[in-house]
């Protein structure tokens, strides 16, 4: 990882990531574990680089084009085919606790959204068929 910032002032902070097109299995992944994750639609370098600089997110690529690029932002280059060995490498890489208690699906896996807990009696009447037994 590229550190204009310290990992430690990185770590002060809730991490926020940026992953390429190359990572969607991962992001899916990272979002679940809570992390902000963002997933552009675009894949212009100008942009990744901008977009994690601005938000101050943390870019994660498999590019090894993009990271020769000097001063681009915080980065961390993902190796690895799968993303259960990518995902242990930012893990290990950035030293990250996994909260399983409270950040384990904070974060919509689909959009990046943060979750909010919501009374049964809110949902019962969008699941149809036995989605809902009152046995929960």
């Amino acid at each position: 990882m590229k550190e204009s910032n310290s990992i430690e002032e990185i770590k002060e902070k809730e991490i926020k990531f940026l992953a390429d097109r190359m990572l969607g299995k991962l992001v899916k992944w990272l979002r679940i574990l809570g992390y902000d994750t963002a997933y552009p639609s675009f894949d212009n370098d100008l942009s990744l680089i901008l977009t994690a600089r601005q938000e101050g997110r943390i870019l994660l690529t498999r590019d090894v084009n993009l990271i020769k690029r000097r001063n681009i932002c915080d980065f961390l280059f993902v190796k690895g085919d799968h993303w259960e060995e990518q995902l242990a490498g930012i893990v290990k890489g950035l030293k990250l606790k996994i909260d399983l208690n409270s950040k384990i699906f904070s974060r919509c896996s689909l959009c990046n959204a943060p979750t909010k807990d919501i009374d049964k009696k809110e949902v019962k009447t969008h699941i149809t068929g036995e989605g809902l037994t009152g046995k929960e």
